[in-house]
């Protein structure tokens, strides 16, 4: 219930105070109504509306409070006792009330002000509930694309990881491929390595013997054509042994390539003969099954032709 129906007194003191301030809605202002003026619209409301009732779409003409009549006025005044002072006060407060009597018609555009204010109210309380919910809405949602965005970069960043420990794994793997088709001579070189540092350090030690350890003391003496051509002779016999050594390398580099080629025609034809051993296991079967089909072919024959025989 509105405190305006519940305390006429007071809104027409309401209603004095705004007329003095606001000349402009003079003529909106409630006034007293004698018993023979009813306002067009009566309706009452429950005490308790619904809120389908005060949604802002919901368009519905609020009560206009009763005015206290004059009689009303006078009795409540006597009441409140008075002699002669108090007569003249009660006389001029209904002649106040008795002086303001309006058309219908400006109390039906009071009532649309009042049903027009209040819609106003309505629909700013609904704006501001509706502002009040996006912005609860957008908070929530901004948290939410904030979260999937940081899964998303942990996830990314998770994937970079992985992806490049594969990569690394991935090398591993070609170096150790690499590696293993050369483990074998790296384990005959570990066998040869101790003669060939053998044989290189006896190379070396006879060629600083020949061009270092010379004896010329006690006063010997060297023809230098003979020792150039002696240098000349051990750097025939190193590169002789150099291209000697370049030709075996060619040679194992060619017997290695023949060998890896054959190592894999081994497996093909390791792989063949198991695929072949297969087929003729299934060849067997089949073998069987068709000598057991010729033998049953047979039979059936025997059989269709022994009746036919002792027929005739």
């Amino acid at each position: 219930m509105n405190k305006n129906d519940q305390n006429p007194l007071s809104n027409k003191k309401t209603q004095k105070e705004i007329t003095d301030t606001s000349a402009g809605f003079v003529r909106f202002l409630p006034r007293s109504k004698s018993k023979t003026e009813v306002p067009r619209r009566t309706r009452s409301v429950p005490t308790s509306p619904s809120a389908w009732a005060l949604s802002p779409g919901r368009s519905f003409p609020l009560p206009v409070p009763k005015a206290p009549s004059s009689e009303t006025l006078k009795r409540d005044l006597k009441k409140g006792g008075g002699g002669g002072v108090g007569g003249g006060g009660v006389s001029a407060v209904l002649k106040f009330f008795g002086q303001k009597k309006v058309s219908p018609v400006l109390e039906e555009d009071y009532h649309r002000f009042r049903v027009m204010h209040n819609r106003l109210l309505q629909w700013r309380f609904a704006n501001a509930r509706a502002e009040a919910s996006m912005a609860a809405v957008k908070r929530v949602a901004e948290k939410k694309l904030f979260n999937i965005w940081v899964k998303i970069s942990l996830r990314r960043n998770f994937m970079i990881e992985k992806r490049n420990e594969v990569v690394k794994l991935k090398q591993q793997i070609k170096l150790y491929e690499m590696m293993k088709s050369q483990m074998k001579y790296m384990t005959e070189w570990s066998r040869i390595e101790a003669k060939n540092c053998e044989a290189v350090g006896r190379v070396a030690r006879k060629l600083s013997a020949i061009s270092v350890c010379l004896p010329l003391a006690d006063g010997a003496e060297v023809q230098v054509m003979s020792f150039h051509d002696a240098i000349s002779m051990a750097m025939g016999v190193m590169d002789s042994i150099e291209a000697m050594i370049v030709d075996i390398h060619r040679q194992i580099e060619t017997s290695n390539y023949v060998l890896m080629e054959l190592l894999i025609v081994l497996r093909q034809y390791k792989e063949y003969l198991e695929e072949l051993e297969k087929r003729i296991a299934i060849v067997t079967s089949l073998e069987v099954q068709e000598n057991s089909l010729r033998v049953g072919f047979i039979q059936l024959g025997k059989e269709m032709k022994e009746p036919q025989f002792v027929h005739s």
